[in-house]
């Protein structure tokens, strides 16, 4: 934020606040700012400890994974969110005023800078049953279940306690943080999020508790329909320690013949009713006058591109009858969702809707249409979006058993490619590779739903407490260097190129490692991160508002905004949806990392300053990894 927009905004705040008349503000920092003794007073006070409960709630999402080792949330409630961890993080944008959200492979994202609860397209949660004689109640540790939660989110720990005001067995405090260890970059970057559960019993009898945690697995769920390859869980035992591992078995091509419904390649629209002016009278040849460079296609296509994303229209398909288990298609263009889609018509009646991603590249997707096997049906492609990216491409409308054709290279090398394991710290727990199911190992086709479970179970006597310990590990090498320079704010970031890996891949081998390692330095680890929390927030004398503001922004560490690349070099965006390469008027200027994690600054300074950006010649030192020119800032900071 410049400064401008700096003062600009502090004093709207003090306006809304009822410390600055709206009509005395003549400049940007009146001389006579009108504060009260008692607010001025106010803020030199220790203050209490910040508990969010109720609608508070709502909009909370603190990072909770290691730093530089991808963005994993917790949520108000204690559920997780956003699930960045797999190389897989979307450019949420600046927060453009005329956009609200755009799709993606999991349902729709908001722009950022938009109130919203965290998303999460993944399955995962805790539960609790309390049995008490005859009686039996289960509840699940989150929103849905209690309606007197509370949090404290004290960065790096966040606390979370469950009651319910109708009364429950059991209280539950909740703990969840990644190890954050200042001086120790490494024991702070581990790809893996603790999740301590505290359960007293409140009662006067000795109740029976079993404790339940599950997750979906999530390992290249982006690439339904377009690789060829089963989601599979498997349950293990360790010492001390039951796991469900969660991984990607790739297959070999399959042999499935597919019916070609409509490739465009005819030179017209033979069996397609035309509406509107978008689509011209026959299918494109490729690319069209003003557009970018259209791809992934043969033949002909559909290109509503006519006339430079100003008409609008529609193509109607002849009726069918739906015989196989998938729709295929390739699609590109416009991200509008309703307004610019290929949709599929049951009776009159819109049951699947696919858009392109803004991008003029066609891509693979499919439609699981088993459902609908016997039924009449019609394909419409529709653009009724006019302005930026209002148009659509497509090609290939197949129909078939599998949703993959091979629409893409994909092997250990890819960046979606690795495995999560989820564990709980006791030996005597079950586990089941498919809470459903209750076996030991499964696969299933890549896209359907698969979730593993593990339970607890023990005893608790009248006012007797048990904490029960789960583990989330992560393991994805490959991260990929080609940023697009931040620009494609829809888009999965980084989009490709060559490998630069993640730092943890130099240390662990699995994602089974990283638990194993968590488990056997668990003490140490926990004990160093709360002692940190407890010096930072309650040892000293500032005020428990500045405290609490000043170390926000370091949670930017363990988010997608940072990253610790396997070479050992630190690399960094600018900010939200803005700007690639550690650039010298942010990096240069901001102490956290320095203070609490030298080391990683001094691989910015030897590895960037002082190494890709720096013009021997000039002894300059460029704005961004070698590329901005050698501006004063650089040498300022």
């Amino acid at each position: 934020m410049s400064a401008v927009r700096w003062f600009v905004f502090m004093i709207l705040v003090m306006i809304a606040a009822g410390n600055v008349k709206a009509e005395t503000v003549d400049h940007y920092v009146p001389a006579d700012k009108q504060l009260s003794a008692e607010w001025t007073k106010s803020l030199y006070e220790k203050g209490d400890q910040a508990v969010y409960s109720g609608d508070e709630l709502e909009t909370i999402g603190m990072p909770c994974g290691g730093i530089c080792a991808g963005q994993l949330y917790v949520r108000g409630d204690g559920t997780l969110a956003r699930w960045w961890i797999a190389n897989n993080a979307y450019n949420t944008g600046y927060g453009i005023d005329h956009l609200t959200e755009f799709e993606t492979v999991f349902g729709p994202l908001k722009v950022c800078y938009k109130g919203q609860r965290p998303p999460s397209f993944i399955d995962q949660g805790f539960a609790v049953k309390v049995t008490a004689g005859s009686d039996v109640v289960k509840k699940t540790l989150s929103e849905a279940d209690f309606d007197a939660i509370s949090f404290i989110g004290e960065y790096p720990i966040a606390t979370i306690n469950y009651k319910d005001s109708k009364g429950f067995p059991v209280e539950i405090t909740s703990e969840v943080f990644s190890p954050f260890i200042p001086l120790n970059a490494k024991d702070s970057a581990i790809p893996g999020t603790i999740l301590n559960h505290t359960i007293t019993n409140t009662t006067n009898k000795t109740v029976q508790v079993e404790f339940d945690g599950w997750l979906q697995n999530l390992v290249a769920l982006e690439k339904k329909g377009q690789i060829n390859a089963k989601s599979v869980n498997k349950a293990t035992k360790h010492t001390g320690r039951t796991a469900i591992e969660y991984s990607l078995k790739l297959e070999t091509s399959k042999k499935s013949e597919y019916v070609v419904f409509e490739d465009f390649d005819g030179g017209n629209y033979d069996g397609w009713q035309i509406e509107g002016q978008a689509f011209g009278t026959a299918p494109a040849k490729g690319t069209l006058d003003g557009q970018q460079t259209v791809s992934g296609f043969k033949g002909g296509l559909v290109n509503s591109f006519l006339n430079k994303d100003v008409s609008t229209g529609k193509l109607m398909s002849k009726p069918f009858t739906i015989s196989k288990k998938y729709i295929v298609f390739k699609i590109g263009g416009g991200n509008h969702k309703d307004a610019c889609s290929v949709n599929l018509m049951v009776n009159g009646r819109k049951v699947f809707s696919a858009t392109g991603q803004n991008n003029e590249t066609l891509r693979y997707q499919s439609w699981d249409v088993s459902q609908y096997v016997g039924k009449q049906a019609r394909i419409e492609i529709v653009d009724n979006a006019t302005g930026g990216w209002g148009h659509i491409n497509v090609d290939d409308i197949l129909f078939g058993d599998d949703a993959c054709i091979a629409a893409e290279p994909f092997d250990k090398n890819h960046p979606y490619y690795g495995n999560v394991c989820l564990s709980v710290l006791d030996a005597d727990a079950t586990g089941t590779a498919d809470r459903n199911g209750k076996i030991a190992k499964k696969a299933v086709e890549l896209g359907e739903k698969l979730v593993g479970e593990l339970s607890s179970q023990f005893t608790l006597k009248s006012g007797q407490t048990k904490t029960v310990t789960y583990l989330l590990t992560w393991y994805f090498p490959n991260r990929p260097k080609n940023y697009g320079g931040g620009m494609n704010w829809n888009k999965p970031i980084p989009t490709g190129g060559p490998a630069i890996g993640n730092m943890y891949a130099n240390w662990f081998d699995n994602s089974g490692d990283v638990a194993d390692y968590l488990q056997k330095n668990f003490e140490t680890l926990a004990s160093q991160t709360r002692l940190f929390v407890d010096t930072y927030y309650r040892q000293q004398n500032l005020p428990y508002w500045l405290t609490h503001r000043l170390m926000m922004p370091v949670a930017n560490l363990a988010s997608e905004t940072c990253q610790w690349w396997k070479n050992d070099r630190f690399w960094a965006w600018e900010g939200v949806g803005s700007c690639y390469g550690t650039c010298t008027h942010v990096w240069t200027y901001e102490h956290a990392m320095a203070r609490l994690f030298p080391e990683l600054e001094q691989k910015v300074r030897e590895k960037q300053d002082y190494g890709t950006s720096f013009n021997p010649r000039t002894g300059g030192v460029a704005t961004r990894d070698g590329t901005g020119g050698d501006h004063l800032d650089g040498h300022a900071g």
